[in-house]
């Protein structure tokens, strides 16, 4: 049986956002004439069973896109789910088993594996960097390097790997990075910050820093995080110290070139939070296939 790890709620928006992806696939691949190699070579009568299974070990994610696929291309087909997205299945382990129209069900094949081997691929990689973080009360974050049109099924396969996520885009988060501080306007940022707060209630101050001299003008302005850009181990354990000294309310969040050889050492300098843009911009597919079954 697939062990039970971690199952974040597949809400209306990541539904509705795999609906849109999956009409895009559809189109991609079937163009004007739709499975050429299916319709002329199988026929349309013959039936058979399939299993979706794990090629490689690894954490599941995607799996309500399988009868959302199967929807679209023929509702007849039956589908029974053995995993749950955020398991972690061995080689071997079943995922679902389809059963239905053959010709159908090749048609739904490269589109069903696209997005879950895309998904589980970055929901393994999002457990692999939890796990070099655990023990320490650091979490491990994305980031908005996501491929446009899947932002909310890659940010749901981080919270399938046992991730968290950062700010889903640029309305839910104030940022202010170097180039903005550049460009800032004749106002003091403890100002602009405080309109901000009066404005949107519910949006979280971010502050981007990668000197250590700049903490204390910036726990000033009391933001909610302030984001160490590719600062030293050393550093960071020193921020950590300046910020306990004048704001422990604020969270130090570490960012910049993290890697899974590295991640663990930066987990524990006590920082408060990791964010990783490799979890969705450079995961590798989790290999995952389709098997027939014999009657």
């Amino acid at each position: 049986m697939p062990q039970q790890t971690n199952h974040p709620s597949w809400e209306a928006a990541e539904q509705q956002a795999a609906e849109r992806l999956i009409v895009i696939a559809l189109e991609e691949d079937f163009g004007q004439r739709g499975d050429v190699t299916s319709l002329m070579f199988i026929d349309p009568a013959r039936t058979g069973r399939v299993r979706i299974a794990t090629r490689k070990p690894g954490r599941i994610a995607g799996v309500p896109i399988i009868p959302l696929v199967l929807q679209q291309i023929d509702p007849t087909i039956k589908y029974k789910l053995d995993g749950a997205d955020g398991d972690e299945l061995q080689s071997g382990q079943s995922i679902a088993v389809l059963e239905g129209a053959v010709q159908k069900i090749l048609m739904a094949e490269r589109t069903i594996l696209n997005f879950m081997t895309h998904l589980s691929g970055v929901a393994t990689l999002t457990s692999s960097y939890v796990a070099k973080a655990q023990g320490t009360k650091a979490q491990i974050l994305d980031t908005r390097k996501t491929l446009p049109g899947y932002r909310l099924l890659e940010k749901y396969a981080v919270r399938c790997g046992g991730g968290c996520n950062h700010r889903m885009g640029l309305y839910d988060a104030v940022m202010l990075k170097d180039n903005h501080l550049a460009s800032m306007t004749h106002k003091a940022p403890a100002e602009l910050i405080s309109s901000v707060r009066e404005k949107f209630a519910d949006i979280s101050i971010i502050i981007e820093i990668d000197q250590l001299d700049q903490m204390p003008s910036v726990l000033s302005w009391k933001p909610d995080v302030i984001l160490l850009d590719n600062m030293s181990n050393e550093d960071m354990t020193k921020a950590l110290k300046i910020r306990d000294q004048h704001n422990k309310d604020v969270l130090l969040e570490a960012s910049g070139g993290i890697n899974l050889q590295t991640v663990a050492a930066i987990a524990n300098t006590g920082v408060d939070r990791i964010s990783v843009g490799e979890l969705t911009h450079s995961a590798p597919a989790l290999d995952l296939g389709f098997d027939w079954i014999e009657r």
